[in-house]
């Protein structure tokens, strides 16, 4: 899946390799050496799945917080901010269904 440089990332952080640039000051990052380069908050092992899966799993920002004291409230709004980018530049293209006798 191919993404463009999505220009609108407004909050602090990432510098990923695959199609997207983001501003160096970016916090979410990706390094080959952590965590099999998904995408990190910077200067932490937490990934930007493990913001969404707790936060899709009913989560608040204060419970992430609470529990994760190295993370801002920031990081949390950029994680939910590059996920609406990767998705917001993904295109999809129904597969035809064909009948089958």
């Amino acid at each position: 899946m191919a993404h463009t440089n999505p220009k609108d990332l407004n909050v602090p952080g990432a510098s990923y390799t695959e199609g997207i640039s983001m501003k160096s000051n970016d916090r979410i990052v990706i390094d080959p050496n952590v965590l099999a380069s998904k995408p990190i908050l910077r200067g932490t092992r937490i990934s930007v799945e493990l913001l969404l899966e707790l936060l899709s799993n009913g989560w608040s920002h204060e419970e992430i917080l609470k529990n994760y004291p190295q993370i801002r409230r920031e990081d949390i709004l950029a994680a939910l901010k590059y996920a609406a980018i990767l998705l917001k530049e993904e295109h999809v293209y129904p597969i035809p269904q064909t009948v089958r006798a």
